[in-house]
């Protein structure tokens, strides 16, 4: 993260060489990239661990938003771009016309396994664009570690998929739904959603953390923010 910091002012430095306008101009813009940098430097730095994470896909964009919760109460979203492959509607990720898996990692999944991490040496900057949205209460986020940390990470899954020789959908689903909760230090996928494709955990608790924070107002906010930021490729 520093090595990125330092990267980013000798990116500066080398910016400031026109004049007149251009230079101020370039000025500007520098200030501005500071500041998102440091605000994500910031947030994602936090000493106080990540607890819960949510993936919002778009079928049609390579944007990418994570929506994060930190035990501290901190409510943050982070954006990324990255042409990664399409994952279709049975949750298959295509890297080409003729291949696809079933067990991938997106750069988002790389990040958070690296945060969770007890050194920092894998650690590294995703999100080009990242901001708080809000602080929980001291009792909803005590509500909500509560119920996380009695989740059974190893809990059973309720699974449906589509025959892929059933007749594709009338009305195509453009959004897909990742949800992670971070229970000691292990990852848990607790939900999952396509358009043909969904798997949750039995674990009661894990239900009702994503019932919480799917009616809560910042869900609503983040996935307005979502509308604007995950834009079609030919916006891109």
């Amino acid at each position: 993260m520093k090595r990125m910091t330092a990267a980013l002012l000798s990116l500066i430095l080398l910016s400031g060489c026109g004049a007149g306008s251009v230079q101020s101009n370039r000025t500007a813009e520098s200030a501005t990239e500071i500041r998102k940098q440091k605000a994500a430097e910031q947030v994602i730095s936090s000493d106080s661990g990540i607890i819960y994470r949510e993936r919002l896909y778009n079928i049609d964009s390579y944007t990418k938003s994570n929506l994060i919760i930190q035990s501290n109460g901190s409510v943050w979203y982070g954006t990324y771009m990255h042409n990664e492959g399409q994952i279709d509607r049975f949750n298959h990720l295509w890297t080409s016309e003729e291949e696809y898996t079933e067990n991938y990692r997106l750069d988002d999944d790389e990040w958070l396994a690296a945060v969770l991490t007890e050194t920092k040496d894998d650690d590294f900057m995703l999100f080009g664009e990242c901001e708080q949205i809000t602080t929980l209460s001291e009792s909803e986020i005590s509500e909500l570690t509560s119920l996380i940390s009695e989740t059974d990470p190893f809990s059973a899954v309720n699974f449906h998929s589509d025959s892929p020789d059933e007749a594709e959908p009338t009305e195509i689903q453009t959004e897909y739904s990742f949800i992670d909760l971070v229970i000691g230090g292990m990852i848990c996928r607790a939900y999952a959603n396509t358009q043909s494709y969904e798997c949750m955990v039995q674990d009661q608790n894990a239900a009702e953390v994503i019932k919480l924070v799917h009616n809560s107002d910042f869900y609503v906010k983040w996935r307005d923010i979502c509308r604007e930021k995950l834009i079609p490729y030919n916006g891109q």
